[in-house]
């Protein structure tokens, strides 16, 4: 019996999916959340079997069922995001998180943006604008008041629907620089919230408060800005954050086969 999908329906959970790979196999699996993931992972390590979760607590409860079970043959890759990390005991020696808070901002961090930006961008507007990793220092500052925003709201439990407000749409083409108190108001008004505008836009402008690393996808969203303005001429739809994310892995494939990250979690995979 099959899934729509063409899957094998007695084995639609990540934690059986696994078991199924582990089957006669010495290798470990590798466990991701997304697409995006299994994709980008794939071209570095194309011997080993991937399995997509679905989403960080997915991973995260077919990780705790396969522990419960006494199983370990695994590596079960995650996002930080804004979120703790479980750590101590069996878990340090499944999970393996990505630097930064995802999968994009540790490709940013390797320097993949900055390739992006030197090849699809005009040289001479990067030039002028100080060259691609000046380009890409701008893009993470101007999302600095987002990231502050993120951190303080998982910590507060405040329901802010930041997937429904493009940062883009809030960036000013010729600074980089977000517009604080119109981006506050989308949010507010677009979650299901009773707080006051003044109240977010307090936290975002907190210069004093280190938002910590960036989600990538957000400083994506802003050298879409900086590709159509002062780095280079694309046309908006070339500049779409998705279709830029997916230049970001392909730019970046050459970078991750190099980071210490991947030989750390090729170790990991090869251990016994």
């Amino acid at each position: 019996m099959t899934n729509p999908d063409g899957s094998l329906a007695q084995y639609d959970s990540p934690a059986d999916r696994t078991r199924l790979h582990l089957q006669g196999s010495a290798d470990r699996v590798l466990m991701v959340e997304g697409v995006a993931d299994a994709t980008v992972l794939r071209e570095v390590l194309p011997h080993y079997a991937i399995v997509i979760a679905g989403k960080r607590e997915k991973v995260l409860r077919a990780a705790e069922e396969l522990l419960d079970a006494g199983q370990k043959r695994f590596v079960a890759v995650i996002d930080r995001d804004f979120e703790p990390v479980p750590e101590g005991g069996d878990w340090n020696e499944v999970l393996f998180p990505y630097e930064g808070r995802d999968l994009e901002c540790m490709l940013v961090e390797l320097g993949g943006l900055a390739r992006l930006i030197r090849f699809k961008g005009v040289d001479a507007k990067v030039t002028k604008a100080g060259g691609p990793d000046e380009v890409v220092k701008r893009c993470k500052l101007a999302i600095e008041p987002v990231t502050r925003l993120r951190s303080h709201a998982r910590v507060h439990e405040w329901a802010l629907a930041f997937d429904r407000v493009p940062i883009e749409g809030k960036v000013q083409a010729e600074t980089l620089a977000l517009k604080h108190l119109p981006y506050c108001m989308a949010l507010v008004a677009a979650s299901d919230t009773d707080l006051a505008v003044r109240d977010v836009e307090q936290v975002a402008s907190d210069a004093s408060v280190d938002p910590g690393p960036p989600r990538g996808k957000d400083v994506v969203a802003v050298a879409a800005v900086a590709l159509r303005k002062i780095a280079g001429d694309l046309p908006k739809a070339a500049c779409d954050p998705g279709v830029l994310c997916a230049d970001l892995h392909g730019y970046s494939l050459l970078l991750l086969r190099e980071s210490a990250w991947l030989g750390q979690l090729l170790h990991r995979l090869s251990a016994a």
